[in-house]
């Protein structure tokens, strides 16, 4: 909820269950404008988030345990093969967006993690995402990534999960689907962001449990319903009925009291950046991504002298930043920090070890040797500082790029200035 700035999860969201309303309306009466209905609402929720490629299988799942339109063992089933044609569209558009997202997303996916690493994360990630549903405390907005996670803890989680599965199992048996349902509801929608192809730098979200945990809800108010509703023989014109309605009520009351509390607590952290990643660096304050996030909201906020100390941090642990792009613009942002807050030999400093590492070709040459030129300056490191200006002067030569010329000869003729100045201060003394 306190998410405002992801507008794509409530638009999937939205699409989503509109494409289960769509498909329960076809399902009861099957026309052609209900399935294209259908259709075009799954490929709304695909294109506002491909969190959205688990609807066709959601939607065998409803035909198996919810509609009855096919059995466990399809094969069995009359006309299996036409329900299963009927879901060939949306495999496709799942397919492409798999294809679509996969290629946009190719730089930030981390290769070098084995793939036993990353069935034990998504293992403890399955488990997680449950706690956090259950128990919401000690939520943050970013949740670094870790390799060196237990394999016990993997364990537990796969225990877990078979536990569940066979309970529900065990009332499917029973005539009674609506666990075994909500297991698998869980497990299949929160796959794609479970941590099988790890992207970007956290771990995992608690956005990404906006959909998946939906069965949790629906689990809770079953079992709320049998434990105050459905007890045989109640009658609440009755006293004894009626006090331990009002106890199972009171308690429902304060425990929606104290999340209704710890959601308003919550969105305070969400007021602003910078109090977004103050929040997240108390709770990870080893985490390279959590330090470099809250200096650069100390950065465009002005805050130049608590960013510092940060960037300095980052800058000496920058290996561990796998985004080559992220890594190249806050070097430069550091150097800025750095020369503003007049720290000359520091920004020299960054500017080279960036030159040596290829960081800031991503900029124009003139503005690098320009910025270069500056520092030259103030480190009265004149004759580097010529060397420098004829540099832009020759890029702007060789390749074209637009120089203020003007800008570069007053600024040369005042380093001439200051160098003949010097060197009268040189013969006086």
């Amino acid at each position: 909820v306190a998410w405002v700035a992801e507008r794509k999860d409530l638009m999937c969201g939205f699409f989503f269950f509109l494409c289960l309303i769509c498909y329960d309306a076809y399902v009861a009466k099957p026309t052609l404008v209900r399935y294209i209905l259908t259709f075009f609402s799954a490929a709304a929720a695909v294109m506002s988030k491909p969190m959205a490629m688990s609807l066709p299988v959601v939607l065998l799942m409803l035909d198996i345990w919810v509609y009855k339109r096919l059995m466990l063992y399809f094969w069995q089933s009359k006309n299996w093969f036409s329900i299963l044609l009927e879901k060939f569209p949306f495999i496709l558009i799942v397919l492409l967006s798999m294809y679509m997202t996969l290629q946009a997303q190719f730089d930030l996916i981390n290769s070098d993690i084995s793939v036993f690493i990353r069935i034990k994360n998504s293992l403890i990630n399955w488990l997680k995402y449950l706690g956090l549903t259950l128990f919401p405390i000690s939520l943050s907005p970013f949740y670094p990534y870790h390799k060196e996670s237990s394999w016990l803890v993997a364990l537990f989680s796969l225990c877990v999960m078979i536990a569940l599965f066979l309970v529900g199992e065990w009332y499917r048996r029973r005539g009674q689907s609506w666990l075994i349902f909500s297991f698998f509801f869980y497990s299949i929608t929160i796959l794609p962001v479970i941590g099988i192809v790890h992207v970007g730098a956290a771990a995992y979200a608690d956005r990404y449990t906006y959909i998946p945990t939906i069965p949790l809800y629906f689990i809770m108010v079953t079992l709320i319903v049998k434990l105050i509703v459905k007890p045989a023989g109640i009658s609440y014109a009755d006293v004894k009925s009626v006090r331990p309605l009002a106890v199972c009520m009171a308690l429902l009351l304060f425990i929606s009291i104290a999340l209704g509390y710890t959601t308003f607590k919550y969105t305070k952290v969400w007021q602003t950046e910078v109090s977004l990643w103050e929040y997240s660096r108390e709770r990870f304050p080893r985490s390279i991504h959590t330090n470099l996030f809250l200096a650069e909201a100390y950065f465009y906020g002005g805050r130049l002298e608590d960013a510092m100390p940060l960037y300095r941090w980052v800058f000496s642990n920058r290996s561990k930043i796998k985004n080559t792009e992220l890594k190249n613009r806050f070097i430069y942002r550091y150097y800025y920090t750095a020369f503003e807050l007049q720290r000359f030999v520091e920004a020299e400093g960054v500017l080279n070890d960036g030159w040596q590492e290829g960081r800031l070709w991503y900029m124009d040459n003139d503005i690098v040797f320009y910025e270069a030129a500056r520092v030259s300056i103030k480190l009265k490191k004149y004759d580097m500082a010529l060397e420098l200006l004829d540099r832009i002067e020759e890029t702007h030569l060789v390749n074209g790029i637009l120089v203020d010329e003007r800008k570069i000869s007053t600024m040369k003729s005042e380093v001439k200035s200051l160098i003949d100045l010097s060197m009268k201060d040189e013969t006086a003394f």
